[in-house]
Order: structure tokens, then sequence, then C-alpha cells
């Protein structure tokens, strides 16, 4: 399960509000058949596993992109041989790209984990141009989405000298913009359980469920 449930469960419910969740026993084959079953039925396949993780579920990324599917890959360092196995994470990753506040010998996290909003606009504008290409007889694609590389090309070629926000006269500024005051958003409900619509998730892409 995903290891934020056990967080903030307000911050859960935000994220995950409205989402269907299925859970699937991927211990057991007839849960790894259903997976692959899901899989086989998707425009779009958006995960950040590692390959060996994929590798152990007899998983081969490249036989649903043959199949037409666009599968996204969002990791740390990307699938490459050199980065492929390693573990990234929005704040570590946004280090290592040198996005960061502060000085080289006192970084500091630059906004929450903000290497993977950027990686997720990367992702989605891949996605969305794929998507486009396949509709006028292309084929399926794969993306590979590094964090580290995505956020180092939002740093630019060099560090920027920082600038901060001041409140002056009643609003926010930076420098003599204006910019919005920091708010926080407020959720709207929970977060569904677990595997809450495993089953009507399976019907829906005519997926047989296990005994």
């Amino acid at each position: 399960p995903d290891g934020a449930r056990n967080g903030n469960a307000r911050f859960f419910d935000l994220l995950h509000y409205g989402h269907e969740t299925v859970a699937l026993p991927f211990r057991s084959p007839h849960g790894r058949d259903a997976l692959r079953g899901m899989l086989d039925a998707a425009d779009v396949v958006i995960e950040a596993s590692r390959p060996r993780a994929l590798e152990q579920l007899g998983i081969d990324a490249n036989d649903f992109v043959e199949r037409g599917s666009v599968w996204v890959s969002i990791t740390g360092y990307g699938q490459s041989a050199a980065g492929r196995d390693r573990v990234g994470f929005g704040d570590d990753v946004a280090i290592a790209a040198g996005l960061y506040a502060g000085s080289v010998d006192h970084p500091r996290f630059c906004g929450d984990a903000i290497a993977d909003p950027i990686a997720g606009l990367w992702a989605a504008v891949g996605t969305l141009r794929a998507l486009q290409r396949r509709s006028t007889g292309g084929c399926g694609q794969r993306i590979d989405i590094s964090m580290v590389a995505t956020a180092r090309a939002a740093r630019g070629s060099a560090r920027r000298a920082e600038r901060h926000a001041r409140f002056v006269h009643g609003d926010w500024r930076i420098d003599d913009a204006p910019v919005a005051p920091p708010r926080a958003r407020r959720g709207v409900g929970h977060a569904a359980p677990l595997g809450a619509h495993t089953d009507a998730v399976l019907r829906e892409f005519g997926v047989r469920r296990w005994a």
C-alpha cells in the first residue's frame, strides 16, 4: 500500500479524494494476471517502479507499448543503466539537481518535494503529445521521465540569486512584482479505503477476478 496512507490523513485526503483505488495480490498468480489484464486494457499507464520491481512481476513495458499503449515511467534517475535502480524522492532529487535554496554548504529544500510536480508536468505534456500522435495513426510510446533531469531543466544552466517574497503595504511582492499570498488548500472529502473499487474497476476493464 501507498506509504502516504500512514502519514498525515488530511493531506492524503486532499491528494486522493475522488480517486478509485484497486488492490491486487502480487504474490498470487491470479493477482498478477489481473494486473496484466488491466495493463492490456489501458490506453495510458503511469508508474514509478524501478525496472527490477516490474521484472519480478513478469511485466515488460515494451510488450504493452507494441500493442499501442502509452507507458510513462517516472523515477528518480530514469531508466538508463546508470540510474535505473537508484531510489529518489522529490526533495533529495531536487538537491541532486542543484535546485535548492541556501548555499552549497548549507542547502535547503526549495518548495515542498519540488521535483515531484516538475516531473509530473513533464509527464503530462509528454503523454498528451503521445496520445495526439496515436490518434493520427501513430503507435504506442514509452516515455522515460527522470526527476533529476526535469528538475535540472527547470533550474536552468546556472543557479540564479534567490529572491524572497516580502509583505509590503498589505501585499506580497517579489521585488516589484505582486504575488499571490500563500494559502492552504482545503480538502472536500475523504480518500477511499485501499482496494475499495477493485471489483468495479476489474469489471469495467473486463478483467476476471481471481477466485
